[in-house]
């Protein structure tokens, strides 16, 4: 048996529009303030100038907390890591030579393959890939809705003449 799709926080619901009290009220109980994660230690220079890049995006769109730092963490060092699988491939070739020199996948390629299907999830917890960034409506406040009932009830009518 399936666990099923995995629940959208409501932030992100409320980015792409979709946000219902009545069906999102319960992630609004469990809301945290949105902030930036302090800099675990250990990033080499590439993940840590992916960390500075991403939580500074995260945080204008406010949907990054303290929390997050364990999953921010893994998104740089995943990158990093990626990144590095992608120079080797890039100078060693798709393909390697095995000790008998029979032609095989390069093992980097693998490893930056898995990086990239890493990166989709987990930055899919947090609603970005270019799908979800098509749906997002991003802006400071939601337009309010016109409430045409009190408009019409607020205007003065025009009297008749007779005469």
């Amino acid at each position: 048996m399936t666990a099923g799709r995995k629940a959208i926080p409501a932030k992100i619901h409320q980015l792409k529009g979709t946000y219902r009290p009545d069906r999102h009220e319960a992630d609004s109980v469990v809301s945290v303030a949105p902030g930036i994660p302090d800099l675990p230690d250990g990033l080499d220079d590439v993940a840590r100038a992916e960390w500075a890049w991403f939580t500074k995006e995260l945080f204008d769109l406010g949907i990054i907390a303290k929390i997050d730092k364990i999953q921010m963490e893994q998104i740089c060092v995943v990158y990093s890591r990626w990144k590095q699988a992608e120079k080797i491939v890039e100078r060693e070739g798709f393909t390697i030579e095995t000790k008998n020199g029979y032609p095989v996948q390069n093992p980097s390629l693998n490893i930056a393959n898995q990086c990239i299907k890493q990166l989709q999830s987990l930055c899919g917890d947090f609603g970005l890939s270019p799908a979800a960034r098509a749906k997002m409506k991003i802006s400071s406040a939601q337009p309010q809705q016109l409430d045409l009932y009190a408009d019409f009830l607020n205007k003065k009518r025009p009297t008749a003449h007779n005469g």
